[in-house]
């Protein structure tokens, strides 16, 4: 088994990237808020963190457990 991190700067492209991952074969990805260590040392938190999903800047980082080298190789290349 295999564990994939992706950290996605752009979340308006979260939709196509679960999209192309199913089609993968990755069917179970867990989506955390996040936020990098440059916005961190602006003092640029994501304001998800206090006023609930509206967010104007920040990261997602997706997880998944996939089977094996092979599922990470679709990944990389979808």
């Amino acid at each position: 088994m295999q564990m994939i991190f992706f950290v996605l700067d752009n979340p308006n492209r979260l939709d196509s990237l679960v999209d192309v991952w199913e089609k993968a074969g990755v069917r179970n990805v867990t989506i955390l808020p996040s936020t990098g260590f440059h916005r961190h040392r602006l003092g640029r938190v994501p304001t998800r963190a206090l006023f609930g999903d509206d967010v104007d800047e920040g990261n997602l980082t997706l997880m998944a457990i996939v089977p094996g080298e092979d599922a990470v190789q679709a990944c990389l290349k979808a």
